[in-house]
């Protein structure tokens, strides 16, 4: 079965509606059905919560409650590994990209695994990676 890993700009999408949300809530269903398997950094927990807390429409219970959701779905949780992060340096100099942002790149690369974001901006400045997909174009085989 395949895995992929969702960046946080996809997690997000499962609270606020905008965008590809049902795209991204597709995924979700997915693995529900068990037909995908879906990872997810540890570092997406802070990103995705401050997204929410952003968007304006969440209080701070709502944004606990929305993360501890999140970890129940039981997806694979990809921790902080130290050689990833040393490649997330050189793909974020490489592609002038963030770190963060390379960090789950590196870890997806890491992995053998597709990596599927949302975010434009990266997808244009990493379009050259194969493993890295854009959820508005993904195709569950």
């Amino acid at each position: 079965m395949k895995t992929v890993l969702l960046d946080s700009s996809v997690l997000a999408k499962w609270y606020v509606n905008e965008l590809n949300s049902p795209l991204a809530i597709s995924l979700q269903r997915h693995y529900i059905h068990h037909k995908i398997q879906l990872a997810y950094a540890e570092l997406s927990l802070f990103e995705v919560a401050n997204a929410l807390r952003y968007s304006g429409l969440f209080t701070t219970i709502d944004i606990v409650t929305a993360i501890a959701a999140l970890q129940a779905l039981g997806m694979q949780r990809l921790n902080h590994d130290e050689q990833a992060f040393r490649r997330a340096v050189q793909l974020s100099a490489d592609y002038a990209i963030a770190i963060y942002d390379s960090y789950l790149i590196a870890l997806a690369e890491q992995q053998a695994i597709d990596f599927v974001t949302a975010d434009g901006k990266l997808l244009r400045k990493v379009f050259a990676l194969s493993f890295v997909y854009d959820l508005a174009y993904y195709q569950i085989d």
